[in-house]
């Protein structure tokens, strides 16, 4: 079948066509129940068709893909190569119903599936939960599945009669799907789940590809959980080589952070818990990067005509430092409010003065103007926005002088 969707019953794809290749019976999995389609090849007596997908189509199964060398005929018989990603994928099906059986184990029976995605790479798997699961929860969901990796446990799969297997305690079935009669029937441990299953067992309707045994799993390990709608939780997972892969990367990561931080791997929770802290207390000794209490300059600033007037020298590495104070003051202020900030850098000073919005908008004041009075007070010059400007002076030894000057001017301004 070709771009124009018709079904050719004679001819050759020659290479290069894409198109969906139909055979009288096949080895492919068509994607179905959340598993992914079978990637592979069909290598015929004159060509090779790469397929890079499969799926359903009525009755048939299509192998969606291209010639990839020569050309291949309606007729002809070939050899169907299943890509070897395959055995990645039936790893992490089987993971998935041993993560369904390990969710309910923890979080209760009230947990059903919302939805699946099983592919070579990862598994993703919906459920019903009302709240996201704690660190300690998701270890435990975690240990559970490769408890019975490492128990290397039979996987059993065989068709049983529809009104038989919806009758297997504990058997998971998706709502809302259709199953053929009879339908096929998974289980991990259980040989026969009709006779001998019970709340505990494993056992889903499942008509994916699955694992011998499961240990051949390798290491199951979950990468996140979230929410995706009301009620409805996602966890993904890795199996096998992609699971040692995100390990390995993991592990690069905190060795990293351990040679960053200098300490051992085994300290770097600690230590960067001990960094957190100290931030946190200079943050609050030291806002905007300074060594200065703002709350003490909000605390001594006055209020004139229903303005909060703070004024004050603060000490600041940068200009952004000090810029950051200022947002912080104006916030600080809770209402209108005209701030004028200096700091000194060596010989050099700055200033910076802010007025809030709403004042702007109710006066004819500039920020850009009042610093400019003070700038001037000790040689300096500046401006800026209505609501922010900076100004920079090369007298730092006179800083209060500015700061008096631009504090008497505000007070007269909004004092008139």
């Amino acid at each position: 079948m070709g771009r124009r969707e018709r079904f050719c019953t004679q001819g050759r794809l020659e290479q290069g066509t894409e198109a969906a290749v139909v055979l009288d019976r096949t080895n492919f999995y068509a994607e179905a129940g959340g598993q992914v389609g079978d990637r592979g090849r069909l290598t015929g007596p004159e060509g090779t068709f790469v397929v890079t997908d499969t799926k359903a189509a009525g009755h048939c199964v299509l192998h969606v893909g291209r010639v990839e060398k020569g050309s291949v005929g309606v007729g002809e018989t070939v050899r169907a190569e299943v890509d070897a990603s395959r055995a990645d994928t039936r790893r992490n099906h089987t993971a998935t119903h041993l993560l369904n059986w390990a969710l309910r184990k923890v979080l209760g029976s009230h947990v059903d599936q919302a939805g699946s995605v099983v592919e070579p790479a990862r598994l993703r798997f919906d459920f019903t939960h009302s709240g996201a699961l704690s660190g300690e929860q998701l270890a435990e969901v975690e240990t559970l599945v490769n408890e019975r990796v490492l128990g290397d446990e039979p996987v059993f799969v065989g068709e049983v009669a529809l009104s038989e297997a919806l009758k297997i305690p504990g058997v998971r079935a998706v709502f809302g799907e259709k199953y053929p009669d009879p339908v096929r029937v998974v289980s991990v441990g259980v040989a026969d789940p009709v006779r001998d299953a019970d709340e505990t067992t494993a056992v889903e309707l499942c008509g994916g590809t699955h694992l011998e045994r499961t240990g051949q799993i390798g290491l199951f390990k979950i990468v996140s959980e979230e929410s995706v709608a009301k009620g409805v939780r996602r966890i993904t997972a890795v199996t096998g080589r992609w699971a040692l892969q995100y390990v390995r990367s993991l592990e690069r990561t905190a060795r990293a952070a351990s040679g960053a931080l200098r300490v051992p791997l085994e300290q770097v929770p600690e230590r960067i818990a001990a960094l957190q802290a100290e931030v946190k207390r200079l943050r609050k000794r030291r806002p905007g990067g300074g060594g200065t209490n703002l709350d003490a300059l909000v605390a001594a600033g006055q209020e004139v005509a229903g303005v909060k007037v703070i004024v004050g020298e603060i000490d600041a590495e940068t200009p952004e430092q000090m810029r950051s104070a200022v947002d912080q003051l104006r916030q600080k202020a809770g209402g209108p409010a005209a701030v004028l900030v200096g700091s000194r850098q060596g010989q050099r000073a700055t200033l910076i003065a802010g007025l809030s919005e709403d004042l702007v908008q109710s006066t004819a004041l500039k920020a850009g103007d009042w610093v400019k009075v003070a700038a001037e007070v000790i040689g300096g010059r500046g401006g800026g926005k209505p609501t922010l400007a900076q100004a920079g002076c090369k007298d730092a030894g006179n800083l209060s002088r500015a700061l008096e000057a631009g504090k008497e001017w505000i007070c007269s301004r909004l004092g008139s």
